[in-house]
């Protein structure tokens, strides 16, 4: 998982330990802690070399990565052969020893309101948690759009009304 830090993959994280899997997130050091809260089983750190450490970890490569830090080809190495690359924006470049590549974008599942409930639910149980990284007024909207430009937001950004 890359971008392990940010919403996604906190999410990424803790759906995936909910599911059995084993899960390796990237981390700088200064949010290896936040992330290990988040229930991974392992955390490397985060950048170019993250695909060379996991494949230390796993020798063979592992079966999936979600790259949600916009890795793309650079986290490939760390996937198997035939194995899947799941991006939250289209992937640029090329693809390589048969590995998958899968877009996942929010707007695909706008009409599946029984999946929001199924994460409704599991957020009332305690397996997904919610973080606020500020509470801003509806006039703060842009400065609210000018933090997630920027990147390194560790929760969400809320708007009042």
């Amino acid at each position: 998982m890359t971008g392990s830090a940010g919403i996604v993959g906190q999410y990424a994280i803790q759906l995936g330990r909910h599911q059995g899997l084993t899960v390796i997130g990237d981390a700088r050091q200064q949010d290896t802690a936040l992330v290990e809260s988040f229930g991974a089983h392992h955390v490397v750190p985060r950048g170019d070399a993250m695909a060379a450490t996991v494949r230390e970890l796993y020798p063979g490569g592992v079966d999936a990565v979600i790259d949600a830090a916009l890795l793309g080809p650079a986290i490939l190495p760390a996937v198997r052969d035939g194995g899947q690359l799941v991006a939250v924006r289209p992937f640029q470049g090329e693809t390589e020893r048969g590995v998958t590549i899968h877009l996942v974008q929010v707007a695909q599942h706008l009409h599946e309101g029984n999946r929001i409930g199924e994460l409704a639910d599991l957020a009332d149980k305690g397996v997904l948690t919610l973080r606020v990284a500020a509470v801003l007024r509806a006039a703060e909207a842009a400065e609210a759009h000018r933090r997630l430009q920027a990147g390194g937001v560790r929760g969400r950004l809320v708007l009042t009304f």
